[in-house]
């Protein structure tokens, strides 16, 4: 999983240190695996799109419970372009409750919520919420998670009994007078936000603060050094936060050079 941007306090006391690091060196370890699941789809234009969102933003794994399009048919094919190949290696379920199966975490895409009893997430804090969720596990039972994120036909969207299947719902901020969206736009919104960890071509500038700290051998011996030594002053064993720091993109990596040089 990308970097996350944390703003931390250099006067933090130890306990809320010690949760600032945590969290910086886990959420940047962490690697999802992401599913999309389709519920009871009704037209094939939108088994293509929804096929091509998932590819531009790195999703692969789409799940279809009871469709009523055709997942290989023409309209679904001319809707996908150069993502056929989700739709062919698309697994497809005679009930919701199979999809789920194996998912750790099902988040339900939906403007239905006021009844309902679940966490309610804007789709922008989405990425952050699932982050802040792994943190709470352990690091090897954090990288295997499933997450699903789940969507409903386009007429009715889902029902009451397969929000239940739930652990949160994700709302697309929207005006009031058209609530609702398309399902392969809905279907983009969300891709977008679970792949804005995604490395991209053009490599961004540096925060001019922060050059002269380059993700070298030597820096990164330099930082682990100051890293162990802040964290035996804690009385924490250092190696289960250290075995973390190899995995970090450079932001996270600056982000906490530059907090153990003002502690």
């Amino acid at each position: 999983m990308g970097s996350i941007k944390i703003r931390v306090d250099p006067f933090l006391a130890e306990p809320d240190l010690q949760a600032a690091i945590f969290f910086c060196l886990k959420v940047s370890s962490i690697n999802m695996k992401k599913s999309i699941i389709l519920s009871r789809t009704a037209y094939g234009s939108n088994l293509g799109a929804a096929a091509r969102a998932m590819k531009t933003m790195g999703l692969t794994d789409l799940r279809l419970a009871m469709p009523e399009a055709d997942i290989q048919g023409p309209k679904a094919r001319a809707l996908a372009k150069h993502a056929i190949e989700i739709l062919e290696n698309a697994q497809t379920y005679s009930c919701l409750e199979g999809a789920v199966a194996d998912c750790d975490l099902v988040v339900a895409a939906s403007h239905r919520h006021r009844r309902i009893e679940k966490p309610v997430i804007e789709s922008r804090d989405l990425l952050s919420w699932l982050g802040k969720h792994c943190s709470s596990h352990t690091e090897d039972k954090a990288s295997n998670l499933r997450v699903a994120l789940l969507f409903g036909p386009e007429s009715t969207g889902l029902s009451l009994a397969e929000l239940a299947l739930c652990d949160a719902i994700v709302t697309v901020p929207t005006k009031h007078s058209q609530p609702s969206l398309n399902l392969a736009q809905a279907v983009m919104i969300i891709a977008y936000e679970l792949g804005r960890d995604l490395k991209i071509s053009k490599r961004p500038e540096k925060n001019p603060k922060l050059q002269c700290v380059e993700n070298s051998e030597a820096s990164f011996n330099v930082l682990k050094a100051k890293l162990e030594s802040k964290l035996r002053d804690l009385n924490l064993k250092p190696q289960r936060y250290l075995n973390a720091l190899e995995q970090l993109e450079p932001k996270s990596f600056y982000l906490l050079h530059d907090l153990l040089n003002k502690l």
